[in-house]
């Protein structure tokens, strides 16, 4: 915050301590009570004491806008987030939730908050951001000292940029925007502005009531709408106004800056004031919101934040008179009380004033209270029926003197019928109690009585019914072998009669037959609707409805104790338990408690009030349920678990893995939401070899240890307003088996036999060791022979190897003689006769090297490479016309390579010439451009001619080579050689034959 909104707010403190506030405390004229805030500050663990802005979300998360950063409420703890986290600046004064992204805006700029970090909104001006809101289509706008921004889909649009922009609100498509010149616009869908009115003074805050919008400001709360003019609301104290919201009652909840808190009700223009006094902790309210269960939160410049839960239910209390243990409504709509020690007591409506009627001389046991046309109560007491009118209570007189009677029914004449261990009897014209046993003979306890058609009434005793109609008693007993004992009766319009009895449930069709239900649960209360029968048992709610029964709830305590079922003219139905509620409408059910600010009363009794609205009368007071603060159905809440061992956070779908003998598990478990969390239950389903089903309500719950196997863990939460999460963490639990169960130990008995066998297999095997001796020294023998065989045969191979290596040696010695005759017939014409001598003993000595190479019928390609003699003669495919290009000889014979050398030169080629393959593909690469074709030996030092060869083709596919051979090769490598090679060359050969396979490719350069 700027040093000069800091001074001026000081300076606004002084004047608001020292000269408003005593002011006001001298001319409040309001009305209030102290009320319950809850409260959340740095000692109970919130961490800042500033707080300027809040907002819940959809999942109902809390946050909270501090003067040290943004603070988060998962329902497990607070969470800040600092300007070290990308926070843009502090405070933050306002935030706003939009497609599951956070807006902040503070001092410093705008930001969106994903969870874990900020991203700062650029490009939105350099203003002082206080204001968000967000539209129903997932439009932002934002509001600074230099104008008003909105955010669609990526588009950023300003208007009214030379305004101070201090509020914002979203109704629809419309957007309402307050500054700090008092002035209030309206933005339409379209963008255009229109000016609605002006306060005069900085617009604090904004909401919407139904069709009226209401503006607080520092001069006081304004109100517009469509069919109405602008104007000031009247009645309210000239206080300096800030933040403004509504309930779903539509009071409005304004706080104000350094007097206290307003609750304003427009319709009857009355404010209740709540100042320190009443709870609040400290008069600067900067912020207050209702949540999703109508609850105000504010927050406060220096007392951190205070919830205020506004119940469902209005307590009056009573404690003061005494337990009112019955309750009645008149035709008046008064409630009327009744306790032994309380006395009578009525509440008159619309005062709600309650006034004590009078007081027992003694107290006295009361069984049933009634309220007449005549606007009689009658009370039936242990020592008698008494009825007050006239201000005084008389005794009512009866021929009947023993026993008691416990119940009273009104037939459709409105005469009175008393029933119980006096038997039964009905009020006479002149105020009397005649006998109206159906057989004077028999002395019966009459259990209940009620009205079954517009002409009968119908009795129930312990061994019959009894219908009195036209005067007349008819009896009918009850199903041969049933022994319950009937408690309470409920017809429904076509005379079916249903009877609760302490071992189940018995119905009495109009066809006169009996069917029995429940048997052998105890049946607590009845109620016929329409369509179908409630029953409750102790724990449960049943349905019955054409014979077919439905379990439809259960309760998770077993102190509730359903007592009594009635339905409010809106169609909603009340299960009253001992210690609390349960409502069900539209196929929603939901237990409430009622709660004063001090204990959980038990309850007594319900009645109906003339509007359709339920009373309850507690050992604290009487309570009344208010259908206008009916809180709303909350979001399903989030769920945090932790289970131990381990003690860590358990993911949806995670899988523990426990030893058999493990401790039992220890759940931890929170419903992530701020909303009365001391309210949350949980329910844990556990599917698997020993399933279980149950509802707790504490956070902590152990778990006995699970058996051996595969178990899944379910825990749904259950919010305060009954919401159940949809869906629900699952943890799967893998046991280990007891090691006597484990496959290891499976296979220890196995491995044990298969030892001893093994310890027989070796015993029995030194008793064959000798036979294998004998056999083993045989076999030697006959080794020893086949060696020698082998060896001999060895060292003939040996000899034609070294044959075949002779034959190559003296072959590289000849093709040098060949050559070098050839070269003589280039310059001397005249030794041509000596040459052909010389040639004939070359002849001659290879044809004893081909004999040389047949000795034993030894196959020369069995010792050399994989190479073959093919037809000399190059293939046509092969054939390329290289002009200028040189000609590459690689052997590992110097004197050939001279004369090939010298012999090419001497006819005009170009020649290159190498010692090893290695040395002829390094001239390969370099004269690659320049080179025509190569020749190559194939028996060389490192790379033979063919390995050569091979890596030649695999970069130039169409340059011609050929292998010089002095071997022969089988036929079985021609087909692949003739396919690559451009020919094989077999040693030795002449130089003019040679010439002929160079010309075929080459020709002589200029």
């Amino acid at each position: 915050m700027p040093m000069n909104d800091m001074h001026m707010l000081n300076k606004l403190d002084y004047i608001i301590y020292r000269i408003v506030i005593p002011s006001f405390v001298i001319i409040f004229n309001g009305s209030s009570e102290r009320v319950n805030f809850t409260h959340h500050n740095t000692s109970s663990g919130f961490p800042s004491q500033r707080v300027w802005s809040i907002m819940q979300d959809p999942l109902g998360y809390m946050y909270f806008g501090t003067e040290d950063g943004l603070v988060i409420y998962d329902g497990v703890g607070y969470q800040i987030f600092h300007e070290r986290d990308g926070l843009p600046g502090t405070p933050v004064l306002a935030i706003q939730s939009v497609n599951e992204k956070v807006w902040v805006a503070t001092p410093r700029g705008l930001g969106i908050f994903d969870g874990t970090s900020f991203q700062p909104i650029e490009g939105w001006g350099n203003g002082f951001f206080r204001c968000l809101a967000t539209g129903a289509a997932g439009q932002v706008a934002a509001g600074s000292a230099n104008g008003l921004w909105i955010w669609n889909q990526n588009d950023a649009k300003a208007l009214l940029p030379e305004s101070d922009i201090r509020e914002l609100l979203f109704d629809g498509n419309d957007l309402f925007i307050g500054t700090a010149n008092g002035d209030v616009f309206k933005l339409d869908a379209r963008h255009r502005l229109k000016l609605i009115g002006t306060t005069g003074h900085v617009v604090r805050g904004l909401t919407r009531v139904g069709g009226t919008l209401y503006i607080s400001s520092n001069a006081g709360l304004f109100q517009w709408s469509e069919s109405r003019d602008w104007d000031q609301v009247s009645g309210l104290p000239d206080y300096p106004f800030s933040s403004i919201t509504h309930n779903q009652a539509g009071e409005l909840w304004i706080g104000t800056w350094g007097v206290g808190l307003i609750c304003f009700k427009p319709e009857s223009g009355h404010y209740d004031f709540y100042d320190t006094n009443h709870g609040i902790p400290t008069p600067f309210i900067t912020d207050i919101m209702t949540d999703y269960e109508d609850s105000l939160w504010i927050c406060t410049r220096d007392g951190g934040i205070a919830k205020l839960s506004q119940p469902e239910f209005e307590f009056y209390d009573l404690s003061h008179l005494g337990a009112g243990t019955h309750i009645v409504n008149d035709h008046k709509n008064r409630l009327w009380f009744a306790g032994p020690q309380l006395g009578l007591a009525r509440l008159n409506a619309p005062t709600n004033e309650v006034q004590k009627m009078l007081s027992f001389k003694k107290p006295d046991l009361i069984f049933f209270m009634l309220a007449d046309h005549k606007e009689r109560i009658f009370l039936l007491k242990q020592d008698g029926v008494f009825v007050y009118q006239g201000n005084e209570l008389e005794a009512v007189p009866t021929v009947m003197k023993d026993g008691v009677f416990r119940w009273a029914a009104m037939d459709s004449e409105n005469d009175i019928w008393f029933g119980g261990s006096s038997g039964l009897g009905r009020l006479t014209p002149a105020g009397a109690i005649e006998d109206m046993n159906p057989d004077p003979s028999i002395k019966s306890h009459f259990r209940d009585g009620a009205r079954l058609s517009q002409d009968a009434m119908i009795f129930t005793t312990k061994e019959q019914i009894w219908i009195y109609d036209n005067r007349v008693f008819k009896a009918y007993p009850f199903p041969s072998g049933f022994t319950g004992e009937p408690a309470s009766l409920a017809t429904d319009k076509e005379g079916t009669l249903a009877i609760a009895t302490d071992r189940g449930l018995l119905i009495r069709t109009t066809d006169e037959h009996w069917h029995s239900y429940l048997e052998g649960e105890p049946v607590t209360a009845l109620l016929f609707d329409e369509q179908r029968l409630f029953a409750a048992t102790r724990q449960n709610v049943i349905s019955i409805q054409n014979g077919h029964v439905q379990n439809l709830y259960g309760l998770a305590h077993a102190i509730s104790h359903i007592q009594q079922i009635i339905k409010d003219q809106s169609g909603q139905y009340w299960f009253i338990a001992h210690n609390m509620v349960i409502s069900f409408s539209n196929g929603t059910w939901s237990e409430m408690a009622i709660t004063d600010h001090d204990s959980v009363p038990g309850i007594l009794a319900a009645v109906l009030d003339n509007n359709g609205q339920p009373w309850f009368s507690t050992t604290k007071g009487i309570v009344a349920y208010d259908a206008a603060r009916k809180r709303p159905h909350t979001p399903a809440p989030r769920i945090a678990v932790t289970i131990n061992p381990g003690d860590h956070r358990i993911a949806d779908g995670q899988t523990l893995y426990l030893p058999a003998n493990h401790h039992p598990l220890n759940l931890s478990v929170r419903a992530l939401s701020y909303i009365n969390e001391d309210l949350n239950s949980f329910l844990v389903d556990i599917s698997g070899p020993a399933p279980s089903r149950e509802f707790f309500t504490a956070n902590e719950k152990q778990l006995a240890p699970l058996p051996a196997g595969k178990s899944v863990i379910k825990i749904w939460a259950i919010n305060a307003a009954g919401i159940q999460s949809s869906n629900p963490i699952t943890t799967h639990v893998n046991v280990a088996p007891a090691y006597w169960n484990t496959l290891t130990f499976r296979w220890l008995v196995p491995l044990a036999l298969a030892l001893v066998i093994w310890l027989f297999t070796v015993l029995f095997s030194r008793y064959r060791t000798r036979r294998l001796s004998t056999w083993n020294r045989q076999l030697e023998r006959e080794l020893a022979i086949k060696s020698a065989s082998l060896v001999e045969a060895k060292n003939l191979e040996t000899a034609n190897a070294l044959m075949v290596t002779l034959s190559h040696e003296i072959t590289q010695p000849l093709a040098a003689i060949q050559g070098s005759l050839d070269l003589l017939k280039l310059d001397e014409a005249h030794i041509a006769a000596a040459s052909t001598n010389i040639q004939s003993a070359l002849n001659s000595i290879m044809n004893i090297l081909r004999r040389l190479r047949h000795i034993d019928q030894v196959r020369f390609a069995d010792y050399t490479p994989g190479v073959k003699m093919v037809a000399l003669g190059p293939d046509d495919s092969h054939q390329v016309s290289r002009k200028n290009r040189s000609v590459l000889f690689v052997d590992d014979d110097p004197m050939l390579l001279e004369i090939w050398t010298t012999y090419f030169q001497e006819l005009g080629y170009l020649t290159l010439h190498a010692n090893s393959g290695d040395q002829g593909f390094e001239i390969f690469e370099y004269e690659r451009s320049h080179l025509g074709m190569i020749i190559s030996d194939n028996k060389m030092p490192g790379l033979s001619g063919f390995e050569f060869y091979k890596k030649v083709r695999a970069i130039d596919a169409d340059i011609p080579f050929y292998i010089f051979t002095g071997y022969d090769c089988g036929d079985d490598l021609s087909q692949e050689l003739r396919a690559s090679l451009s020919g094989i060359i077999r040693k030795p050969i002449r130089l003019r034959e040679l010439q002929a396979v160079i010309e075929s490719h080459l020709t002589v350069p200029n």
